[in-house]
C-alpha cells in the first residue's frame, strides 16, 4: 500500500457482514468496546483508534496502520491480541468503506418529529458517507441498531412512504 494520499481518521474500522463500517465518536465513548462486542459476534476488526483511508479504483479503502495491526485497545482490558483470542479470520488489513456510525451520549434526534431520521454525512477522501447517529444511553443494543440500519440500506426500504399511503387511505 502506497503511503501517499492517505487520510487518517480517529475511530474504529470494522467489517460487519461484508461492509466496511467506520465507527466515530469522542474519546472514551465506547468505540473499542463496541468493536469487542462485534468481534464476539464474528465480525472483523480492521483498525482500532486510527484508520487510514485512500481513494482507489475499488472505492475508498480503509486500512490499519502497521503499528496497530491485529490489536484492539479498551481502557478496562488494555491491549487485546485479536488474532490470538478470536482467530486469524477476526482481523483483516483493509476493507472498502460503506458507511459511518457516530456514537454520542446525547440524543441528538429527540427533536426530530418525522418518521425518518435526518441524514448526516461524513466526508472521507472527498467522498460523503451517510452517518448513523446512535445515542449510547439508548438501552437498545448498538449492534442490533447498526445491523438493522445496514439491512435497511441494503433493501432500500421506503417504509415511510408506504406508511403515509396507508394512513391517507385509512383517513378517507
Amino acid at each position: 500500500m502506497s503511503l501517499e494520499h492517505l487520510e487518517s481518521h480517529h475511530g474504529v474500522l470494522m467489517n460487519i457482514d461484508g461492509q466496511g463500517i467506520f465507527i466515530r465518536g469522542q474519546p472514551n465513548i465506547g468505540k473499542s468496546s463496541l468493536a469487542l462486542e462485534l468481534l464476539y459476534q464474528g465480525h472483523k476488526l480492521i483498525s482500532d483508534d486510527i484508520a487510514e483511508f485512500k481513494n482507489t479504483s475499488k472505492g475508498i479503502m480503509g486500512y490499519c496502520p502497521p503499528l496497530t495491526s491485529g490489536l484492539l485497545h479498551t481502557r478496562e482490558l488494555g491491549l487485546i491480541p485479536v488474532l490470538q483470542l478470536f482467530g486469524k479470520t477476526a482481523w483483516q488489513p483493509e476493507t472498502r468503506l460503506s458507511h459511518v456510525v457516530l456514537l454520542h451520549h446525547n440524543d441528538i434526534t429527540k427533536n426530530n418529529n418525522t418518521l425518518t431520521p435526518s441524514l448526516e454525512y461524513y466526508t472521507i477522501c472527498q467522498t460523503p458517507y451517510p452517518v448513523l447517529c446512535l445515542c449510547t444511553k439508548n438501552p437498545a443494543s448498538l449492534i442490533h441498531r447498526i445491523q438493522t440500519w445496514l439491512a435497511l440500506q441494503l433493501h432500500n426500504s421506503d417504509a415511510e412512504s408506504a406508511f403515509i399511503k396507508k394512513q391517507r387511505k385509512a383517513m378517507v
